[in-house]
């Protein structure tokens, strides 16, 4: 079974949220990003392109995210 963990340290805010796959935790990301964009960078266009979103975004002081794969077997039953 695999699992991705996102977490997200921005200013003094921290999150971490679980994921079922790395598409839901980019997602959750991207979320993240749209969601603050405006408030934090006013009227620069966010870029199309998202990993270039996420880029600019995360360049802000105090801004670093992580998604990690996260592998576990469970015992049978």
């Amino acid at each position: 079974m695999s699992l991705h963990l996102l977490m997200i340290t921005f200013g003094d805010k921290d999150e971490l949220s679980v994921h079922p796959d790395h598409g839901s935790a980019w997602a959750a990301l991207l979320g993240f990003v749209d969601d603050r964009w405006s408030a934090l960078l006013g009227s620069t266009e966010a870029p199309d392109d998202e990993n270039a979103r996420v880029d600019a975004f995360f360049a802000l002081p105090d801004a670093f995210y992580l998604i990690g794969e996260v592998v576990a077997s469970l015992p049978a039953a």
